[in-house]
């Protein structure tokens, strides 16, 4: 069984589904490029039409990806196996030019929610539909084992619930990433929490990871909860590796093959085929059949009988009942917002003022109108996630909304801490302020080991500078801000928010990966400089939204520095803008004296909360340097 045809065309385009932007394809082989699905570290996703009208979802390859033969015959490889998966629960293929200048694959187009959308937006799954999910879920993976393929990416938001049933996507193309900047630097491709244990010791990616990530999917559709919890990417891995699952509010009937789901050695697990026989087999012997006959004898180990995959079919339709159609709405223009400029953010903010804030509205909590409104979410008391334009779980696009709205923020604070581990000497921290009322100032101040040197820039172009030095003042007594007169070029900021988007715009690259986490507590005790560096620029005890994920870091200027893989964690106010961006990687350079060194950068921000940066009077400024005491 395939789901139902999904008619839609430029104007009119299913939930989740934006206008093509500014760089898109218009058209990808047969298909026209109607609406953009999402993109992710290997590519992006594109709704596609043909001339007679049969819709897709067409996967594009990012182009680095596509100039490495080595990958374009992995990607070959790949396809041809996908090409031979047939189940009920996974998209139907459609077709494929691995040797086009963009390579590309079509899909069947599946409508609806993922299944982690799903659940916030709805609830856990019980009863029958829990049961329909397990037994689709067990069957695509059943058929994308069986042809040779293993999904090495399994989570919540690559689990669609259609009207029909649910659906496995983005199967079977991760492994062609193997030896790209993807991998090679000793990188998972995968989600933290939804990787099996063994992956992370090195071992390959088998049928049975898949099976770890399946007993994860069941216990959180049936409880809500991410079963090793959310947090930091250190603390889920941890979780995953050595404790077990949170499996409280699983259901009896399914909790004995979640629990061998997740278990830590990959033997111990089910394969998808024993799942779906096991599923199937105490579905129908609980079946009352008409006129009191026997419910079919599934095929065991021996003897004949039904197939449990001639199951599944009759199993959805009796069982998937609470998924409705999402439909189509019409749309009047492709999406802006993700491509300003930082001038172009400010103008808007300052042109439509609130307006800006009171369009932002939780994703899926109701279906928007021609006019754009959503009556729903009025009744909405707390938000799922960020205040955003587009649905939180598009983390690239909530990421690079966050940007814009940093660029067009009156007034800030940063403070950026590096630090090599222990032979790496001292950390690396300095704070930046800014504001614009009543005086446009920028504030930066570079602490060292002996004290603290500041530039502030004011003016209209902040073209008036004067510098400072703070000494580290004994314990008990207060710092002191001794103001010295610049020597010309000392202030060299083009723009106040230079800089404040590293790390952001790296997690915006090509073979980064992204995942929306839920809300939780704004870690800020753990900075590791003994100083008190922000002399009362201390950061409050806050909730964010967290996202977490891996970024490659590419140094271009230096050919012999490995691209690095860097783990990191993203909190994100309730209006977007950004709280705090924790990351680590490890120096990969061969002749580097820190090779294999662990490096840890921590950002802070507080956006559009008055700063009062003092301007010193002419009096206040000394004609030379204090000195060092």
């Amino acid at each position: 069984m395939l789901s139902r045809s999904v008619s839609f065309d430029q104007n009119h385009l299913p939930p989740g589904v934006d206008p093509p932007g500014r760089g898109d394809p218009e058209r990808l082989g047969e298909y026209r490029v109607v609406g953009r699905i999402g993109a992710g570290g290997m590519g992006a996703v594109y709704a596609g039409l043909t001339e007679s009208g049969q819709t897709a979802a067409v996967k594009v390859i990012h182009s680095q990806f596509a100039a490495d033969p080595d990958f374009r015959a992995r990607f070959a490889r790949e396809v041809g196996l996908v090409s031979r998966v047939r189940a009920t629960c996974a998209p139907a293929f459609l077709g494929a030019d691995t040797a086009a200048a963009t390579p590309w694959m079509a899909t069947e187009y599946v409508p609806g929610l993922t299944l982690r959308q799903h659940v916030k937006g709805h609830g856990p799954l019980s009863g029958g539909m829990l049961t329909a999910l397990a037994v689709g879920l067990a069957e695509a993976l059943a058929a994308i084992h069986g042809a040779g393929v293993v999904h090495r990416d399994l989570k919540p938001g690559n689990v669609i619930l259609s009207p029909d049933g649910p659906r496995v996507l983005d199967f079977g193309i991760a492994r062609a990433a193997d030896g790209t900047v993807l991998t090679a630097t000793g990188g998972l491709h995968g989600t933290p929490g939804w990787i099996a244990p063994e992956r992370y010791e090195g071992a390959e990616a088998t049928g049975y990871s898949d099976m770890f990530a399946w007993g994860g999917l069941l216990a959180y559709a049936a409880t809500g909860r991410d079963p090793f919890g959310g947090g930091t990417v250190e603390g889920i891995i941890h979780r995953s590796r050595n404790e077990e699952p949170d499996l409280d509010g699983v259901p009896e009937r399914l909790l004995g093959l979640v629990r061998r789901a997740l278990a830590k050695v990959p033997g111990e697990r089910p394969r998808a085929d024993e799942a779906l026989a096991e599923l199937t087999r105490g579905w129908s012997a609980t079946r009352i059949m008409p006129g009191g006959a026997m419910p079919p004898t599934l095929v065991g180990d021996q003897g004949q009988g039904t197939h449990p995959t001639r199951i599944v079919s009759e199993l959805l339709a009796t069982e998937w009942t609470a998924v409705a159609d999402p439909g189509v709405r019409r749309v009047r223009g492709p999406r802006r917002a993700l491509w300003l400029s930082a001038a172009a953010a400010v103008l808007v903010v300052v042109l439509v003022g609130g307006l800006l804030y009171s369009d932002r509205i939780p994703w899926g909590t109701g279906t928007p109108g021609d006019d754009g409104t959503n009556t729903a979410a009025e009744e909405t008391e707390e938000a799922d996630g960020p205040l955003v334009r587009t649905d939180p779980e598009d983390a690239e696009a909530v990421v690079a909304e966050a940007v814009d709205l940093m660029y067009a923020a009156s007034d800030y604070v940063y403070r950026h801490e590096y630090k090599v581990d222990q032979e790496g000497g001292d950390p690396s921290p300095f704070v930046k302020e800014y504001t614009e009322d009543p005086v446009r100032a920028l504030q930066s101040k570079s602490y060292g080991p002996f004290g603290s040197s500041v530039v502030l820039q004011h003016g209209d172009d902040l073209e008036e500078t004067v510098n400072g030095w703070i000494d580290h003042p004994d314990e008990g007594a207060a710092p002191v801000l001794q103001y010295f007169a610049a020597e010309d070029g000392s202030g060299n900021d083009e723009d106040p928010r230079d800089g404040l988007d590293w790390g952001l715009e790296l997690i915006l690259e090509p073979g980064a990966e992204i995942e929306y986490q839920g809300r939780s507590r704004v870690p800020y005790e753990t900075e590791f400089w003994d100083v008190p560096t922000s002399y009362g620029l201390e950061f409050e005890e806050a909730e964010g939204h967290l996202y977490s994920g891996t970024y490659v870091e590419v140094q271009e200027e230096d050919e012999e520095v490995e691209p690095v893989t860097v783990s990191f964690d993203l909190w994100l106010d309730d209006e977007g803008y950004p709280l705090r961006l924790a990351d680590t990687g490890i120096y990969e350079r061969a002749d580097s004296e820190y090779l294999g060194t662990t490096f840890t950068t921590i950002r802070n921000y507080t956006f559009n909360e008055p700063r009062d940066i003092h301007i010193p009077e002419e009096s206040e400024i000394l004609p030379e340097h204090p000195g060092v005491n």
